[in-house]
């Protein structure tokens, strides 16, 4: 899971466009955020504990399937 830059601006009437806009750079976002995993181990075990609360928030939901945890992959250190 990550959260892309445009997920924290304003909404505006047009809504659709910016969520759009998030879906689309969802790889980039998940890149960079496992790099930066890579280089801070110390920030997995959080990241971990935030990602189990989402995924039961969103169990039975139509963003389950969506859902893709970061923190439990493996990765190598870049």
């Amino acid at each position: 899971m990550t959260v892309h830059a445009l997920a924290l601006e304003p909404i505006t009437e047009d809504i659709s466009e910016c969520l759009y806009s998030v879906y689309l750079m969802r790889d980039e976002s998940r890149k960079n955020a496992m790099q930066l995993l890579g280089y801070f181990e110390e920030l997995r075990e959080p990241i971990c504990l935030c990602e189990e609360s989402i995924k039961k928030s969103l169990k039975g939901g139509p963003m389950e399937k969506q859902f893709r945890p970061l923190a439990q992959t493996s990765m190598t250190r870049p």
